[in-house]
């Protein structure tokens, strides 16, 4: 179980085929999905039936289960060194003194934050501003069904390299969030008030046609659970090549060597054999590195990461936070990191929002807000957490 110490400092800096990175006509499967914002797989990915991802407006999946691990995915990752390069074609270029790539970790490259807690570019001698690529502001979501206001304005702002985490308990309106900003709300939702921009497009105006365009080139997403979201009748490898051809416009043989470069990049080992395997083939800890290096494959700018360690034992988890990592580092890669985990926000974040019962209570840079909180319910939560972790029981041995 991971903890959290006072004495963490975060560093700034959670997955396949059912990426946000889908083909854009595929024929899509709808199925139900629960209004709780909070636990299990979201319906956030469409399922073609050819087996390949998409993320189509309006639509929510019918989960597809695989079967049991085999003992031949046991061995997930070796050190987390990223062996290929992640395709960053849609990715800023970067500015003087940060290496080719990505975003360097300073606090003047992400931003710091303004009196209302929305992150803002900061501006310096030689250094201009850097737009937002994802900037959510006041934004309110609504039950049509039920006549009420679920979540009451959500605003933060996303720079490149930046990763924002969003806790809370279940229920209290961070899928929904993350789903506002996808444009895949359940049925009976709605954004009701506020926007939300994408790389500087409202998308209150993107038609159909452009949604699917923007989803998994600019902005994708990883989920829970990820055998619900990778077809186990088709081996693995072919879906992520499926996402590369349809967004990338390569042919069958070099969208099959991009493939196998992913899935080294997201450091599985022997990359070649995993192409060739099913799901149940897989470990949960495979697996979830399959989602990521689908749902990167065509150069998002954005990933968002719901709940995608909370399935995953500690060690496998370490590992997944670890790629995270990479992934900003060497292609500037902006997150957004949903997690009841506080010590994940501590290892991954810049800046946290604390939500309950769909309100920000508290938002602002990750150490102040953990190791200062100045609302109840943040200091309940890092109470609890310091409470029950594991760093109280070997202090206590200690001493003894």
């Amino acid at each position: 179980m991971t903890t959290l110490s006072r004495n963490t400092s975060p560093e700034p800096v959670r997955g396949g085929a059912r990426s946000a990175a889908g083909p854009a006509d595929a024929p899509a499967r709808t199925g139900g999905v629960s209004a709780d914002a909070g636990g299990g797989p979201v319906g956030a990915v469409v399922e073609p039936v050819d087996g390949t991802a998409d993320l189509s407006e309006g639509t929510v999946p019918d989960p597809v289960r695989g079967g049991g691990r085999s003992a031949a995915g046991s061995a997930d990752a070796p050190a987390r060194t990223v062996s290929a390069p992640i395709d960053t074609a849609d990715a800023p270029a970067p500015t003087a003194g940060v290496p080719v790539g990505g975003v360097g970790e300073s606090d003047d490259a992400t931003g710091g934050s303004d009196s209302a807690g929305t992150a803002v570019a900061e501006e310096g001698p030689g250094r201009a501003a850097v737009a937002p690529v994802l900037a959510l502001r006041d934004v309110r979501i609504s039950d049509r069904a039920g006549g009420r206001e679920i979540v009451h304005g959500v605003s933060f702002e996303l720079t490149p390299g930046k990763v924002v985490g969003i806790v809370g308990e279940s229920g209290s309106g961070k899928t929904l969030t993350c789903r506002a900003a996808l444009g895949i709300l359940p049925p009976h939702f709605e954004v009701s008030g506020g926007s939300v921009e994408i790389a500087g497009t409202d998308i209150a105006t993107l038609t159909s046609a452009q949604w699917t365009a923007l989803r998994g080139a600019t902005i994708s997403a990883v989920f829970q659970d990820p055998a619900s979201y990778l077809n186990p009748s088709i081996r693995v490898g072919p879906q992520i090549a499926e996402v590369v051809r349809v967004k990338k416009g390569l042919k069958r043989r070099a969208a099959r060597h991009r493939a196998v470069e992913l899935l080294a990049a997201v450091q599985l080992r022997d990359p070649e054999l995993v192409y060739t395997q099913y799901t149940h083939e897989l470990s949960g800890g495979m697996l979830q590195r399959v989602l990521i290096a689908a749902a990167v494959a065509a150069g998002p700018r954005v990933l968002i990461a719901d709940e995608a360690t909370t399935a995953l034992d500690v060690t496998v988890q370490a590992e997944i936070l670890d790629l995270l990592a990479d992934l900003r580092d060497q292609a500037g890669l902006a997150l957004v990191v949903v997690s009841h985990d506080l010590a994940v926000v501590a290892q991954l974040c810049d800046e946290v929002l604390v939500l309950r019962e769909g309100e920000v209570v508290e938002h602002g840079p990750t150490r102040h807000v953990l190791h200062e909180p100045r609302h109840e319910y943040t200091r309940l939560l890092v109470a609890e957490h310091e409470q029950y972790g594991l760093e109280k029981f070997l202090t206590t041995r200690e001493a003894s």
